[in-house]
Formats: structure tokens, C-alpha cells, sequence
């Protein structure tokens, strides 16, 4: 298991403010292309130091932050077109992964699991996987107009005859 293996995202940032010289209070760390670094660990089925449900599977999604928040999404396929949402889980205060767990109850032998953070690096009110699948940039201005149709980016429109579905 690689729980004592993996370094804390809180011991690495102390160590580098003490080489620094500086505080927490002004240094945070650059996370803005930490959106694609996720990665999960599956523990078998039946209990294990996180589970105690024989019936579900136990996850470890690696490389999350303390307090953002990460959807589950999983689909029985990889040629299905549509990913499922598992559900929302809040980065741990005190490790770089996060533990939760997905009911495997009616499920085929077959489930393939994907994560995305709901980081929001721009401040702007839409998480950065929104805006980098709509407009392959983030820091997107929420209430421009780029393609003249009225409708500002907020509300979905990504381009001339086109419609996004509205930010979540």
C-alpha cells in the first residue's frame, strides 16, 4: 500500500518555505495545471483499513488538495459516450490522495473510473474543466460576448452557432 509513500502536498510547501525564508501567508502553491495530474489507486473488494462495505470499492485519488472538490464519474465502457457522476468528494486536509468509496451493487465486472477537480483558478465562478473544454483556455471572461449572439460566455455561447451547455 502507498499511503506512507506519499508526501503531503503541506510538508512539501514547509519545506519549501523554510528554504525560502518565507509563510503560508504569502506563498501558495501554482496549481493551475494540477487538473490533469489526478490519477486513482483501486483497492480490491471486501473491508480494508477505509471500507468496511464488502460491496463497494474502495478508491484513493492521488494528487488532490485540502478542501477542493473533485467529482467521481465512472461509465461500464470506455466506447460509452457518457461518463456517470459517483458523486463529490473534498480533497483531504492532511494527505495529497483522498479516500472514498463507489457502490458496486448491480454493476457488470466492468467499471472504469475518472475524476476531475472543480478548481476554479480564475475566480470567475466556472471550474477550470468547463472552461478548458469550452474554450481551450481558463480565465475566460464570464460575461463576454465573443461571438456577438447576445449571449455571454456564462450562459454557454462558445462560438458562432454554437451553444455550450451552461456552466455548472
Amino acid at each position: 500500500m502507498l499511503l506512507a509513500a506519499v508526501p503531503n502536498d503541506a510538508m512539501r510547501l514547509n519545506s519549501h518555505m523554510s528554504e525560502m525564508g518565507e509563510t503560508a501567508d504569502n506563498l501558495m502553491p501554482d496549481r493551475s495545471l494540477d487538473t490533469t495530474n489526478l490519477w486513482f489507486e483501486v483497492l480490491p473488494f471486501g473491508t480494508n483499513a477505509f471500507n468496511t462495505n464488502t460491496a463497494a470499492a474502495t478508491l484513493i485519488l492521488h494528487n488532490t488538495h485540502p478542501d477542493e472538490t473533485y467529482e467521481i464519474l465512472s461509465r461500464a465502457a470506455l466506447p460509452d459516450t457518457n461518463w456517470n457522476s459517483e458523486g463529490f468528494v473534498f480533497g483531504s486536509e492532511t494527505t495529497n490522495w483522498t479516500v472514498t468509496s463507489i457502490s458496486a451493487a448491480n454493476r457488470t465486472n466492468a467499471l472504469f473510473f475518472s475524476a476531475r477537480s472543480w478548481l476554479d483558478s480564475a475566480g470567475i465562478g466556472i471550474p477550470d474543466w468547463w472552461q478548458l473544454r469550452y474554450f481551450a483556455m481558463v480565465g475566460v471572461d464570464p460575461n463576454a460576448d465573443p461571438d456577438h449572439d447576445g449571449v455571454p460566455c456564462s450562459n454557454g455561447s462558445i462560438g458562432p452557432g454554437t451553444t455550450a451547455s451552461s456552466p455548472p
